[in-house]
């Protein structure tokens, strides 16, 4: 009769899973599965691929910040910068206080020209991070460095700002706002 049991259970899981129907234990091992996938491809450069495994994921959680984040990378790495832009928008408002999710958004909005919003959200980025852990490097279009300076939220006071001398690209002058 245990055998029996045994056998009609794992029966009526196979089919369950066939039909589509996920258990609590095969939807966790399914989003391990696809967060892997899609974070090893993205880290390889396979951009598509990565966007794939993160379209699933995103279907089986829609509130995982995470899953937004790494594929705006990689629609941006593909120059999909308004999908990019959709998927940092999202990851904010699940995260509000994700550091990189403004970051990655300030690098988009530059990307589309909105300069203004780019700074407010580096400036955003840097005052939820003022102990100088968010480094890098964001090259802005402003007319000169003063410009973009007046622009840079008070916020700032803490982190270690620097502006570059601006240089001329194709008739603009691109100035590079480094954070140390």
């Amino acid at each position: 009769m245990k055998r029996f049991l045994s056998i009609l259970l794992s029966v009526s899981a196979a089919i369950l899973l066939l039909l589509g129907v996920e258990t609590p234990a095969s939807a966790q091992y399914d989003k391990d599965v696809f967060s892997f996938r899609g974070r090893n491809a993205l880290s390889e450069g396979r951009h598509s691929e990565a966007i794939a495994n993160f379209n699933i994921l995103a279907q089986l959680d829609s509130t995982d910040y995470w899953t937004f984040f790494y594929r705006g990378i990689a629609k941006y790495n593909l120059g999909d910068v308004r999908g990019a832009m959709k998927d940092f928008n999202t990851t904010v408002r699940l995260n509000p206080v994700f550091t990189s999710g403004y970051h990655y958004r300030a690098i988009t909005e530059n990307r589309f020209g909105n300069y203004e919003a780019a700074l407010e959200d580096l400036g955003k980025a840097i005052s939820l991070r003022p102990d100088s852990t968010l480094q890098g490097v964001l090259h802005i279009s402003f007319p000169s460095s003063s410009a973009l300076l007046s622009k840079i939220s008070t916020n700032t006071s803490e982190a270690s700002l620097r502006i570059r001398p601006p240089i001329s690209t194709g008739g603009r002058h691109i100035s590079s706002l480094e954070i140390l």
